[in-house]
């Protein structure tokens, strides 16, 4: 019974006919970095009341602009607007515009 199942790993780890471009190819492809500063994550969302709560990363983040959620791929879901309700690392937000969900990461764009 163990060894099909490693000889079906061994296959699968080993791309099954999967080929990879020339290394040539790679150093030509680029990643902007992103002009957002991720602070947080969605963890809580009420769509009736159109607030959600964000786990902060670190307590001492001040919370003085517009937030946005995205997804994993980068695409914006929601603004966000901080309100007075924190405790620790949690903070109420009022969704603004769009629908954010659970597990989303939260951004802020840092101040020039």
């Amino acid at each position: 019974m163990l060894l099909p199942s490693l000889a079906a790993t061994g296959m699968f780890l080993s791309g099954c006919g999967t080929t990879l471009p020339p290394s040539g190819e790679w150093k030509d492809l680029r990643v902007e970095p992103s002009p957002f500063l991720a602070v947080g994550t969605v963890t809580l969302v009420d769509k009736d009341t159109a607030t959600a709560v964000v786990r902060l990363f670190d307590v001492h983040t001040q919370l003085s602009q517009p937030l946005y959620s995205r997804t994993p791929q980068l695409d914006f879901t929601a603004q966000l607007r901080p309100t007075g309700l924190r405790t620790g690392r949690s903070v109420g937000v009022v969704i603004r515009r769009g629908a954010p969900a659970p597990g989303e990461e939260v951004v802020v764009q840092p101040l020039p």
